[in-house]
């Protein structure tokens, strides 16, 4: 069994741990995918990473290897679809409202069912990049018990791909992208960013403005189509019926019928299989109408401030007509049987071989 590769950041109040079972292999992955040669510096430098932290008495450790500074170069911990079991405890001292936000998202809300937990005094859970790669800026938020001011560990460092040298080819998408979209520079990514120049090229909603009025009547028709004949699937619904109104007694229901079966108003849980609209593309689809909607409406205000207007009435027409248009369909009666979406899980499949197995 491979040893566990531990990464450490410490400061004089906590310990945070991450661990990794993969690592081993995640090098040898990316050193073979990358034709990384390990004796040569300048190839070599794919496999490293910066470590850095603007916090006071910030420490790394790489394996039980301390590291002097708070500005490090080392070989890469963080891979894109890893799982790394993450902790964070006091170190001898008691700890309250413990949080862990990355790049400004908070990730022990409790909500969505998040994979990190957070007791207060202690945080623990499992941390993914999934197929997001790029900088990524880690920040804890703690309180010491019988103090009042609340304190901060804050550190950044990279996240790799083992598939390819993001470095150089993602770049080079994006630039083909920024040349096709008037110079866009935004992010894209939730839990990691590239470092890009900011301040150049035009405002970004009026980019976006560019790009979706270019396909705005494709994303309608589209919809509308789905919306029309939706993807459905099976699911079980449960019923509450009296024994008159039951064709028949299912077996299941015979000793609760031999109970009962002298009150005619007892109920009986039963079930059927129905159809049902609630699946994750038609919830993504009721996700990215209304985002688009809300979009919309900030760029109209954009566009409106821009042109020093105070009267929506005295824009382009068509603009109110496909803020109409969007509302409408966000509003879609077919959308209330649709639950919210989470996100996908499914990995990147960009990369496999023939037969459909990720690489």
């Amino acid at each position: 069994m491979a040893s566990v590769f531990n990464f450490e950041v410490t400061n004089e109040d906590l310990l945070v741990r991450f661990s990794c079972p993969n690592h081993e292999r995640r090098i040898a992955e990316i050193i073979r995918n990358l034709c990384i040669d390990t004796v040569n510096t300048d190839s070599a430098a794919k496999l490293l990473c910066r470590y850095t932290s603007e916090t006071l008495h910030v420490k790394f450790s790489f394996d039980g290897n301390a590291q002097e500074g708070n500005d490090i170069r080392h070989e890469a911990v963080f891979f894109e679809n890893t799982e790394y079991p993450l902790i964070v405890r006091g170190k001898g001292k008691d700890l309250e409202e413990l949080s862990l936000a990355i790049n400004d998202h908070l990730r022990t809300d409790g909500k969505d069912k998040s994979t990190i937990i957070s007791t207060g005094d202690e945080l623990y859970g499992s941390l993914n990049f999934h197929n997001q790669v790029g900088m990524t800026d880690f920040c804890i938020s703690y309180k010491v018990k019988g103090e009042e001011q609340k304190k901060e560990l804050k550190f950044m460092t990279e996240v790799l791909s083992y598939k390819l040298d993001y470095r150089s080819d993602l770049k080079t998408i994006i630039s083909d992208i920024e040349h096709e979209y008037a110079m866009l520079s935004t992010s894209f990514l939730k839990d990691t960013y590239l470092s890009m120049r900011q301040g150049t090229g035009e405002n970004n909603p009026l980019i976006w403005w560019q790009i979706f009025k270019s396909c705005y009547a494709d994303i309608m028709a589209a919809a509308r189509q789905i919306i029309d004949r939706p993807k459905r699937r099976l699911r079980s619904v449960a019923k509450y019926e009296r024994a008159e109104r039951m064709a028949y007694i299912p077996r299941e229901l015979e000793n609760e019928y031999q109970t009962h079966k002298d009150n005619p108003a007892h109920l009986y849980r039963t079930e059927e299989l129905t159809l049902s609209h609630d699946t994750i593309e038609n919830r993504f689809l009721k996700y990215a109408i209304r985002e688009m909607a809300r979009r919309f409406a900030v760029v109209k205000e954009h566009i409106m401030t821009a042109m020093h207007l105070d009267d929506p009435k005295r824009i382009d027409t068509s603009l109110e007509d496909m803020e109409n248009e969007l509302m409408q369909l966000s509003n879609n009666a077919f959308f209330r049987g649709v639950g919210q979406f989470k996100g996908f899980t499914q990995d990147n499949l960009v990369i496999c071989d023939e037969t459909g197995t990720r690489l």
